[in-house]
């Protein structure tokens, strides 16, 4: 294996700190680093990580995670490395976490250190920390600043397993890209989420519907997608995906911190709940106690106005 890949997608992937994280884990993998970044990019990215190979990549720049792993899986075919890493934002995780599974690769988000063999991480809303042992490709964000660890967080181990040769395409598999009506989280202002208060799959519907109609994104609490009233990457939470729109509105949504911690990043959030006593409303900016469904109806009626 000749190199691995830095995805320096813009100011977080080219600075001071970017360097040292760079060299700290080529010492880790035994092998140079190579760059990618978007053309705009290329003259900082050259001045930033002088004396490294770097790569402009057409169309580079792009927060849809699957348009982005795309990008990846097209270009990474038919090269010789050894893993492919980048600066920690929700859109790259998403979209390296895509190319990792048609590689069938292992993927590791929130990388905080790296010494070798084995490189540590957060999880658990950094109220822990995982070392992995490094032996085969993989795939990986990276935290800003090193040595960045919870003081008196839990500690377990882990591993990736034998090495397999880089990343191979198998021949019965390809990465399509999946299309619906739904505007992209990543992307909405505003955010409708459902929770198990909405009472059935055909509630749930109806705040789907509401919110194509206002052009919101629509997410939901872990309860609603384990009760199977929609799918599971629309999940919201610790466990699911973190959003960070203008506007997040919770539709009979508890509001447990494994949830809060998806939506800290939210600028308003807005929460109806028949309880007052939810948790929600600890951290919402606006509540209202009032059945979910019946506040969903009444928007639907506004639009016909």
């Amino acid at each position: 294996m000749s190199a691995w890949i830095w995805m320096a997608a813009d100011d977080a992937g080219m600075n001071e700190m970017a360097v040292a994280q760079v060299a700290q884990i080529s010492a880790l993998l035994g092998c140079p680093a190579q760059i990618w970044c978007a053309p705009d990019f290329e003259a900082d990215a050259h001045a930033c990580f002088a004396g490294l190979s770097v790569k402009a990549m057409p169309q580079f720049w792009d927060p849809d995670p699957g348009s982005y792993a795309s990008m990846v899986v097209g270009h990474l075919a038919s090269l010789d490395c050894v893993a492919v890493l980048g600066p920690h934002a929700s859109w790259m995780a998403h979209g390296l976490s895509m190319a990792a599974a048609v590689f069938g690769v292992p993927f590791y988000s929130r990388i905080l250190l790296s010494h070798a063999p084995e490189c540590v991480r957060s999880i658990c809303a950094n109220r822990a920390c995982e070392s992995v042992r490094i032996s085969g490709p993989f795939m990986g964000t990276v935290m800003p600043g090193c040595g960045a660890v919870t003081a008196g967080a839990w500690h377990v181990s882990s591993c990736i397993g034998a090495p397999v040769g880089g990343f191979h395409l198998p021949e019965s598999m390809s990465l399509e890209m999946l299309v619906d009506d739904l505007v992209s989280l990543d992307r909405a202002n505003v955010v409708f989420a459902g929770g198990r208060g909405l009472g059935s799959r055909e509630n749930f519907d109806k705040l789907a519907h509401c919110a194509e109609c206002y052009g919101a994104g629509l997410a939901a609490s872990r309860l609603a997608v384990d009760l199977g009233w929609c799918r599971n990457d629309l999940q919201v939470g610790q466990t699911g995906r973190a959003v960070a729109p203008d506007i997040y509105v919770a539709f009979g949504i508890s509001g447990a911190i494994q949830h809060i911690a998806g939506i800290q990043n939210a600028r308003k959030i807005y929460a109806v709940n028949t309880d007052k006593n939810a948790p929600i409303f600890e951290f919402s900016d606006f509540g209202l106690i009032a059945d979910a469904v019946q506040v969903i109806e009444r928007l639907l009626n506004r639009v016909g106005e």
